[in-house]
């Protein structure tokens, strides 16, 4: 751990796949000079709240849960906590998000809204964010249509895995695994909807997944399932489209697995969901 951070511990927030019988959703402190964690505390009660963001500013938490729809079919919806000082977490509301279970959450601090995508559901969907940190009903839901890709056993639908907006806050993009696809929408933030503005070609049998952008360049990467690579793009700040100019392998020369058993899954490491010193 750096030994030069800017607080001596922080608090961190993770999800998991749980029972609503037992604690999903967790708190810890996290020593920055040995990395040691405390827990502060748990929430029970959510099913498979599998994936958090936060509301630096706002210091709340939000959590997607999986559901049941009332035709007894998987369902999703999202549950918002305020934070308090000391990491303990106070729920606020919860509001429906997509008729499938949800796989990834996104919020926007700027545009005030949460986004979220269904991997079983082929959609994704986007809820607005109150003042006080409490959810809208959702606003606006997409179903994915189009090619699916060469892998039958995996790419049998449609399956959008996450949502990112770009770090000029103009578009926000969503890679779908089952159509070697990435979308790209213009959020309109007056309407609370998501406008279509086209769609970008992974390689065939990719997969993509998950995406992160550069701080400061033009750059996106996007890692791929699949066939186990991580694709490098260039970002088009005016029109949000990208150009692929590399795709290297997340595998090692000697690894001795058959075809796409070493698949990939997630970018940039763990999502930082940690906030400010307790107690602060």
């Amino acid at each position: 751990m750096p030994q030069d951070t800017k607080y001596s511990s922080y608090v961190m927030f993770v999800g998991s796949y749980a029972d609503p019988a037992g604690p999903g959703v967790y708190s810890f402190t996290l020593d920055a000079a040995t990395g040691a964690m405390t827990l502060i505390d748990s929430v029970s009660g959510l099913k498979n709240p599998s994936f958090l963001d936060l509301d630096h500013e706002g210091n709340k938490l939000y959590a997607i849960e999986e559901t049941t729809t009332e035709e007894g079919g998987r369902g999703g919806s999202v549950v918002a906590f305020a934070v308090d000082p000391q990491g303990r977490l106070q729920r606020l509301n919860e509001q429906k998000s997509v008729n499938g279970s949800t796989c990834h959450i996104q919020f926007n601090a700027q545009g005030r809204y949460v986004t979220v995508a269904s991997y079983s559901g082929g959609m994704i969907g986007m809820l607005p964010v109150e003042e006080d940190g409490k959810l809208g009903a959702a606003s606006d839901v997409h179903v994915n249509e189009g090619t699916l890709g060469p892998r039958t056993d995996r790419q049998d639908r449609p399956h959008p895995h996450s949502t990112y907006t770009d770090p000029d806050q103009r578009y926000l993009y969503s890679p779908d695994l089952g159509l070697d696809r990435i979308k790209i929408y213009e959020p309109d933030t007056a309407a609370m909807k998501l406008i279509p503005r086209g769609e970008v070609a992974a390689d065939p049998g990719a997969g993509p997944r998950h995406m992160a952008f550069h701080t400061s360049k033009p750059w996106v990467y996007v890692i791929n399932e699949l066939n186990s690579t991580i694709a490098v793009y260039i970002r088009d700040a005016a029109n949000g489209r990208l150009e692929q100019i590399q795709s290297i392998s997340t595998l090692p020369e000697s690894f001795q697995g058959g075809e796409h058993d070493g698949g990939s899954a997630a970018l940039a490491g763990w999502k930082v969901c940690v906030r400010f010193e307790p107690g602060a």
